[in-house]
């Protein structure tokens, strides 16, 4: 957090005050071997698979580390940490953003009328913010996300209710049930009577 960080920019600032100060260069440069490595750890969590951006801070590490200046050396480092913190506020304010997206998913996807505009509407998001970062949250686009939610829980009622396709097309969320149909096997392969019929046939 941010106040987090501040207080760790503090204690770098007396670490620096109460060691550089010090006739011996040795101890700060110590202290930041053991900085760097704690902070660089702080790097690879923060931003996990995020490669790119952990190779540019690779290169600001290994420049702090090879840097006899021990100034630039703690400056880099609360740097670091700001950027670090800043990253984390952001982290946490998409995980929250995004379990209230799949809160009201659930409680809306069956209406006919659910769009990502609607979802934004709900949740008072900005319609391009959603638009821009569903697919960071998720992995696919909102259109695909919906459909692919319809489509499991139409797998299911196929197999343990005796609704017609019909109704389950209409249960689910579709307009038309041809347009389920079609859905259904683009994504499994089969249309939903023939999926019936064969899970019928494994159980």
């Amino acid at each position: 957090s941010r106040g987090n960080s501040e207080l760790v920019i503090k204690i770098l600032d007396e670490i620096y005050e109460a060691n550089y100060n010090n006739e011996s260069i040795s101890i700060p440069r110590g202290l930041i071997f053991a900085l760097v490595n704690t902070v660089y750890k702080s790097i690879e969590n923060a931003y996990e698979n995020d490669y790119k951006k952990i190779g540019e801070y690779d290169r600001v590490v290994k420049n702090i580390i090879n840097n006899f200046d021990t100034v630039f050396a703690f400056n880099a480092l609360k740097e670091i940490i700001v950027n670090i913190s800043q990253k984390c506020r952001e982290a946490n304010k998409n995980k929250q953003t995004s379990q209230k997206i799949l809160e009201c998913i659930d409680e809306n996807f069956t209406n006919p009328d659910f769009s990502l505009a609607y979802l934004a509407e709900k949740l008072d998001i900005s319609y391009y913010y959603l638009s821009r970062n569903f697919t960071e949250f998720f992995g696919v686009n909102f259109v695909t996300y919906i459909t692919k939610k319809r489509i499991e829980i139409a797998k299911d009622l196929l197999v343990n209710t005796g609704l017609t396709v019909n109704e389950i097309s209409e249960k689910i969320g579709f307009v038309r049930t041809s347009t389920f149909i079609s859905l259904f096997k683009k994504y499994t392969g089969d249309t939903p009577g023939k999926f019936r019929n064969d899970m019928k046939k494994i159980n």
